[in-house]
């Protein structure tokens, strides 16, 4: 096979978006090549990120390993601080595949080797490898402490931590992961009000890289119950923030569930400071009409949401993440970003909301200015008394579009939705 057919074929099969059909054809491709060093290196790397977005740690080790040894007795022409960083990032790969099949030691190891080759190499291309191996060294650490019974070699293990992630803070002090775990190791200490300033700085930092990223303008809706703090919020131009721990479903934010919550003090003082109000890209969800507005009795709020709103105001808007149940239900010592972990990855079950959340820190009410109101949507059941009165407060408002859902006879799944004007 000469290179341009090499190239063609691997391109061809790096397209391929189901992982076990493209490791079926990396495999055909690798017999076809006989072993040979230059071309093989590209399938053995594709083949290690197959198997480990696959989670098959084993066979993730063993590409891994392939890697290392080809790049180490292969002249590949590149720098050899670009090649460090390269056999470091395997490394950090395979580290977390053994830290997986529960290996830990194993995992150690590596996380040492990467540390070593840096402090003894200092042309290194990228620092990445060293951050992340110095935060999983030191979470390690800190969640094997918590398993000693021996005071003492609980607390060298707190220690060596520790100086493991202040490391990792020296190389790059706005990497708020290496905050959280910090913070937890401070909590372990005993030093509560340290661990809580590092879970707070953890907080911050995610929320304004996030800021600096927005960049949108677009619809948003809310389903809502039309009652009286409903009727007083649309008259001050306010949004209401709700606690967390009150969602109608108590599998969300399950970082506030059980003793793990209650025995994390620095962590449950952080937590209680978070808020969170919740919008659908959908306007004319069946099921969120019956959940959220009061069965059809409530109205749905259309509201222009951009990054100037966010910015101002200091929220994050987030799309939610739906996951097995499986992948939600985690110990302190697994959250990496407290927001993104415990806040906008939900059930599968709840899919159909198609939710997005903007989250606010530290707020010092309830409620916000509200963005600006582009459409009132009315339910089936909202009475007409109440209809005009929401009408009434926002007549000063003449770019509001005030809108109906109407029984569909030919369609009783898919609803219609009109313009009320239409329909006086």
């Amino acid at each position: 096979m000469n290179n341009y057919e090499y190239e063609k074929k691997l391109n061809e099969i790096e397209q391929i978006e189901d992982d076990e059909k493209a490791i079926i054809e990396l495999d055909n491709l690798l017999k076809e090549l006989h072993n040979n060093k230059t071309q093989s290196l590209p399938i053995y790397i594709e083949l290690f990120g197959r198997y480990n977005s696959k989670n098959d740690y084993e066979k993730n080790i063993d590409c891994g390993n392939k890697i290392i040894e080809k790049l180490n007795n292969t002249d590949l022409g590149i720098a050899k601080g670009e090649l460090l960083y390269i056999l470091n990032s395997t490394k950090m790969i395979m580290a977390n595949s053994y830290k997986n099949i529960s290996n830990l030691q194993k995992a150690v190891d590596i996380y040492g080797e990467i540390i070593n080759t840096y402090e003894n190499n200092s042309n290194i291309s990228n620092n990445l490898p060293l951050i992340i191996a110095l935060q999983e060294l030191g979470r390690i650490q800190a969640a094997v402490s918590e398993k000693k019974i021996d005071i003492k070699e609980k607390n060298e293990l707190l220690e060596m931590a520790k100086d493991n992630l202040e490391k990792a803070l020296d190389i790059d002090d706005q990497d708020y992961v290496t905050y959280t775990h910090l913070a937890l190791v401070y909590n372990n200490l005993g030093n509560i009000e340290q661990a809580e300033n590092y879970y707070e700085k953890s907080i911050t930092i995610l929320m304004d890289q996030k800021l600096q990223k927005y960049n949108f303008n677009k619809m948003f809706y809310k389903y809502i119950k039309l009652d009286k703090y409903t009727i007083v919020d649309l008259i001050n131009e306010n949004l209401f923030f709700n606690d967390p721990k009150q969602f109608n479903d108590p599998f969300d934010c399950p970082i506030y569930r059980g003793d793990n919550y209650r025995n994390h003090k620095s962590l449950s003082n952080v937590l209680d400071k978070i808020r969170v109000t919740c919008f659908s890209s959908y306007e004319n969800s069946i099921l969120m009409w019956s959940h959220y507005a009061d069965s059809h009795k409530g109205i749905c709020i259309g509201y222009i949401i951009d990054d100037k709103y966010c910015k101002e105001n200091n929220v994050i808007f987030e799309k939610v993440k739906y996951k097995k149940h499986e992948f939600i239900n985690k110990n302190p010592e697994e959250y990496e970003g407290l927001l993104e972990d415990s806040f906008l990855i939900k059930n599968n079950e709840w899919c159909y909301e198609n939710e997005y959340r903007m989250i606010s820190y530290n707020m010092k009410k309830d409620k916000i200015e509200a963005p600006e109101i582009k459409e009132i949507i009315f339910g089936i059941n909202t009475t007409k008394e109440e209809v005009e009165l929401v009408k009434k407060i926002l007549c000063d408002k003449n770019e509001v579009l005030f809108k109906v859902v109407r029984d569909n006879k030919n369609d009783m799944i898919n609803m219609k939705i009109e313009n009320l004007e239409k329909n006086l």
